[in-house]
């Protein structure tokens, strides 16, 4: 089994079974769907234990999450990187020997014992170097995710490569949280 919605009392871990617990700040988002695939196929190959939990973009749901699982890795995309709720749960867990992984975005004022980043900035820089090269000009609509380290990161790294030229135009902002329902209409 590789994804369990279920609750973990009704879960016995098989001894010597790695219990892994994931909180990405969403599940309606593909990103996080990949990622998650990937995790669950090794999961399955080793028969370790996965628990995924759906914050749905709420702090206080994922603290919660956080102090729910009693893994043996906890891996978590923050909600809000700075939340001071978040970082309590993250730190309580620390403090009990689990081992916190933070994937895609970085936590404020807290050491995980590993990330796995993009390099956001770059990635922003590449959208914008391809976007020039396919385009002459462009009026651009952004689409926001604010208080996200990552995705505040990307716009930068977009916004720094066509700064100095004139043809391609920000014309607006939208908050949107990375949500698909949020920016269709927005758009």
């Amino acid at each position: 089994v590789g994804v369990i919605y279920l609750n973990a009392s009704q879960l016995k871990p098989v001894r010597g079974q790695m219990r892994i617990g994931v909180t990405y700040m969403t599940m309606n988002n593909e990103f996080y769907q990949t990622l998650n695939a990937e995790i669950e196929r090794v999961t399955d190959e080793t028969g370790d234990l996965l628990l995924v939990r759906n914050p749905e973009l709420e702090e206080e749901k994922q603290s919660q999450q956080i102090d729910y699982f009693r893994q043996h890795v906890i891996v978590i995309n923050p909600v809000k990187g700075d939340s001071p709720k978040i970082i309590a749960s993250l730190k309580r867990a620390q403090q009990a020997g689990i081992k916190i992984i933070a994937v895609d975005s970085q936590l404020s004022h807290f050491t995980v014992d590993a990330s796995v980043v993009s390099d956001n900035y770059q990635a922003g820089v590449v959208v914008a170097q391809r976007l020039m090269k396919q385009k002459n000009e462009a009026k651009i609509l952004l689409l926001e995710h604010k208080g996200t380290v990552s995705a505040e990161q990307r716009i930068q790294g977009f916004l720094d490569t066509i700064q100095s030229e004139p043809a391609y135009q920000v014309v607006g902002r939208e908050e949107t949280r990375g949500q698909t329902e949020l920016a269709l209409p927005a758009v």
